[in-house]
């Protein structure tokens, strides 16, 4: 079942009551994602570590799309804009940053309806901080973006069915034009 998300909506899915697999800090196969463990903090990382996120990255499904806009760094920040479209209907739209904070990476995610009405209260942003960082991976809290090659990314999200089973979601994306 391939269902229109980004990785961002899922991370939103992630405060919604994820079990923690604190201590977990090395990914299996079946393990792309890693928790943020507050007791080992976030790794040294800095914008040039996520600047490969740069650009335009488009995934699709038979009948949707998702879209990513990732701005270069600037005053501190990496900004991307998304949309997230299913049967030629916008779904969301998000906006990312990524941050450096204390010596590391932040990510902080705002999700909006097709109308602009925000998906979080006013003051509400859903933080994601560093857990590891590679030359191709950028772990944060439950999500994980992985460049393959210059043309290609994956992003891995921790999902949480209602069921109470977790199970991890994989979306492929390419670099695509700037059209």
């Amino acid at each position: 079942m391939k269902t229109l998300v980004s990785l961002a909506l899922v991370a939103m899915t992630l405060t919604l009551g994820v079990p923690s697999r604190a201590g977990d800090d090395k990914p299996s196969p079946r393990h792309n994602t890693i928790p943020f463990d507050p007791a080992k903090g976030s790794p040294k990382a800095t914008l040039a570590d996520a600047s490969w996120l740069v650009g335009r990255w488009v995934g699709a499904g038979p009948d949707d799309q998702n879209e990513e806009v990732w701005l270069a760094p600037q005053a501190g920040s990496i900004l991307s804009t998304s949309r997230a479209v299913k049967s030629n209907r916008v779904e969301f739209y998000e906006l990312t940053t990524i941050t450096e904070e204390n010596g590391s990476l932040v990510m902080n995610i705002k999700l909006f309806n097709a109308d602009l009405k925000g998906w979080q209260e006013k003051d509400v942003v859903l933080r994601c901080p560093l857990v590891k960082v590679t030359p191709t991976d950028l772990y944060f809290d439950n999500l994980t973006y992985r460049k393959i090659s210059d043309p290609e990314m994956e992003g891995y999200v921790l999902l949480h069915k209602k069921s109470g089973e977790d199970y991890e979601e994989r979306f492929p994306h390419q670099r695509a034009g700037n059209e």
